[in-house]
Order: C-alpha cells, then sequence, then structure tokens
C-alpha cells in the first residue's frame, strides 16, 4: 500500500500548492488533472470535504466510477456536492475517535470499505500567540492534526491486511514553508505541519 508519497499524493499536491512545473497558477485544476493514471479502486471517503480542493477530488473519483462518501461537521453544505457526483454524505466530527470509529464502520455498509481515504478537514484560531483563546487553539490542533491521526488509523486498520488503498491528507504551504511569515495562524500552520511530516514519514509494507 502507498501512502501520501504515491502518484495520487502527488495529483493532490498539484492541485493545492500548483508547481509551476506542472500547474497554472491562473485557474484551478479540473477533476481531469486529478486522475491522470487509471486508480485501481472501487470506493473512497473523504472527511472534511467542502467547496474547494476536497470537492475537485470528490468529483474526480466519481468520473473515474468510484463510489464516493463526504464527511463533514456540516452535511447540510454537501448537498450541491452530493447531487452532482452521486456522493453518500456522513456526519463527523473528525476530533472524537468514537465518532470517527463509527463514520467507518458507517461507510463500510453504506458503500463498501474504503480503499481511498482523503483528510481534508481543520480549523484555524486567529490572532497572535499572547492573545489566542486556548480553547480555540486546542479545537483546532484537535481538528487538524490529532482528526487526521484518527481518520489515518481507521483506514490503516483497513487496507493493510489487504495490502491496497490510498491515503491522502492535505497540507498548507504555510506550514512547512510560512509558518515563520503567518504569526496570526501558527496553531493551524502547526497543526498542518504535524499532518505533513506524519505523512512524510509513515510507511507500511
Amino acid at each position: 500500500m502507498r501512502e501520501s508519497r504515491s502518484t495520487y499524493g502527488l495529483e493532490l499536491t498539484c492541485a493545492y500548492m500548483r508547481p509551476s512545473s506542472v500547474c497554472d497558477y491562473r485557474r484551478p485544476a479540473t477533476h481531469e488533472e486529478l486522475i491522470m493514471t487509471t486508480i485501481p479502486y472501487r470506493a473512497a471517503l473523504i472527511v472534511g470535504a467542502g467547496s474547494g480542493i476536497s470537492a475537485s477530488v470528490a468529483r474526480g473519483l466519481a468520473t473515474a466510477g468510484l463510489k464516493v462518501g463526504v464527511a463533514a461537521r456540516n452535511v447540510d453544505k454537501l448537498a450541491p456536492l452530493a447531487v452532482e457526483t452521486g456522493a453518500e454524505r456522513f456526519l463527523v466530527d473528525a476530533s472524537d475517535p468514537a465518532a470517527v470509529a463509527h463514520l467507518f464502520e458507517e461507510v463500510d455498509t453504506r458503500l463498501g470499505v474504503p480503499d481511498v481515504v482523503l483528510y481534508n478537514a481543520g480549523a484555524r484560531a486567529h490572532g497572535p500567540t499572547a492573545e489566542l483563546d486556548p480553547e480555540a487553539v486546542r479545537k483546532a490542533v484537535e481538528i487538524s492534526a490529532f482528526g487526521g491521526f484518527l481518520v489515518v488509523q481507521q483506514a490503516a486498520r483497513r487496507m493493510i491486511p489487504r495490502g491496497a488503498g490510498a491515503i491522502l491528507l492535505t497540507g498548507a504551504s504555510a506550514s512547512a514553508l510560512r509558518a515563520i511569515r503567518t504569526p496570526r495562524r501558527s496553531p493551524w500552520a502547526s497543526s498542518r505541519y504535524v499532518v505533513w511530516r506524519r505523512a512524510r514519514h509513515e510507511n507500511w509494507a
């Protein structure tokens, strides 16, 4: 099984960070650009789905013929995407271990065991460090970093025995390149950095 450095992870990075050698900065990626090879999977789950990169991935996977599940704290906002792609909607608080475990059980039943899992959820706490609300920072870290761990853990438990699957984690340039220049977004940038480092160092045979 390949983790986020696989072909599909690189495609996701292209859509998010737009490297000039591959992507056009002047427009968002099309879902066709996200599918550069034939995807040998049947079901996908996107946690933290919204209207940006996760929606583009959902469209691309649906176009490739995969069953798609989209999960978020507010499923009402996902209605247009679900209609467009035929995706199933799931309610989840990604920072709650029990809720994430239940999400995967629901997905297993309604879609089948997911072959592709994308974690895109995140929360922010804006402001100077000295003035930040500790509870807002705690929530940002729980959703952006701890939630990523919970989702990857559930996905890995299903993929490792089968020896196949793809786990994708979205990141941000602020987490690795501009954290020092974005002091008012330090909790979010730090949380994304944790996810980024974990993805780079995780490896399953």
